[in-house]
């Protein structure tokens, strides 16, 4: 029932206000040695009761209901409703790993100097080519069919499939970059003290106004049109586009957070109302529906499954 519920959701939002897609998400961090699940709206946060500790956490995401993190060299899969966790995959394998994301179907993760693409029902891994090493990196992401990797100063799109890459945008741009995530259209980045909005399609990047510096960021995320930042012991509700920003919940409980994560399962596609011109769903002639959009004289399908539009838009 909550499937069907979600699915109609989805695309009622679409249907009939048409700008975005959200759901209400929670936010997942581990800090200091504990999993914690916080609430986007409020800021409280409770304990995920996994009778673990979670030092030497390296990365974490989320993929279809449950939260993988890489620390002590292993991949847990980790239930956030009961805690119960295992393993996930081959023990002693991802020591030394810089950074973790997902599709929504897969995982990515840069592991010394090297990138591959997980399962996340089985662990089992495969090394993506891309006749290049990874050394250096400092934060990563997934948008529209592409994973993008910040290191070495540079902002790469890599193509998960056959391994190619190329610098996206300026060279030499993004040294000290403590943190990256997108809301399935943008990426967005701490740069040294600055807040970015990256445009994934050519690098072209802008300064988010918040009038603070970012300083001391050691994880963020995006939910729900938001950008949310964990630095100097506070977590940080961001507008992205206004710049504006304000504590979220308690001050000064998130020092030493190592890690943190979005539950959904879908990109979310938000800029506002001018997003698409039209959209339908073809439920009488799919078995599995299709949400068709248009723009101006552009046309494209969206994959609810991989989260990615068939064509540009």
């Amino acid at each position: 029932m909550k499937k069907c519920l979600l699915f109609i959701s989805f695309f009622g939002l679409i249907l009939t206000s048409i700008p975005s897609y959200s759901q209400t998400n929670n936010l997942l961090a581990v800090q200091r040695d504990d999993l914690y699940e916080v609430n986007c709206k409020t800021g409280e946060y409770k304990l995920i009761p996994t009778n673990t500790k979670w030092l030497g956490t390296e990365a974490m995401t989320y993929v279809n209901g449950s939260v993988y993190i890489i620390g002590s060299s292993n991949l847990y899969k980790v239930n956030p409703a009961s805690g119960s966790y295992a393993i996930c995959g081959a023990s002693g394998a991802w020591g030394s790993t810089s950074a973790m994301t997902t599709d929504g179907t897969n995982i990515f993760a840069v592991q010394k100097d090297d990138l591959y693409q997980v399962n996340p029902d089985n662990g089992v891994y495969q090394l993506i080519p891309t006749k290049t090493k990874w050394l250096g990196t400092e934060a990563m992401t997934y948008v529209n069919g592409s994973i993008y990797i910040i290191g070495s100063a540079n902002l790469y799109k890599v193509n998960p499939v056959s391994g190619s890459y190329a610098i996206c945008g300026a060279g030499g741009v993004w040294g000290s970059t403590s943190a990256m995530a997108s809301d399935g259209l943008n990426i967005y980045a701490v740069q040294k003290d600055d807040l970015y909005e990256v445009n994934p399609k050519n690098g072209v990047y802008r300064l988010i106004p918040t009038n603070t510096k970012w300083l001391g960021t050691e994880a963020m995320t995006f939910a729900d049109g938001t950008i949310y930042i964990f630095g100097s012991s506070n977590l940080y509700k961001v507008d992205p586009n206004s710049g504006s920003y304000a504590y979220l919940g308690k001050s000064g409980v998130w020092s030493s957070t190592a890690a943190a994560s979005t539950s959904y399962a879908i990109p979310q596609y938000r800029r506002g109302p001018t997003l698409f011109d039209a959209c339908f769903v073809d439920w009488w002639t799919h078995s599995a529906p299709k949400l068709h959009i248009f723009k101006g004289t552009k046309y494209s399908v969206f994959n609810k499954n991989a989260g990615t539009f068939e064509n540009d838009l």
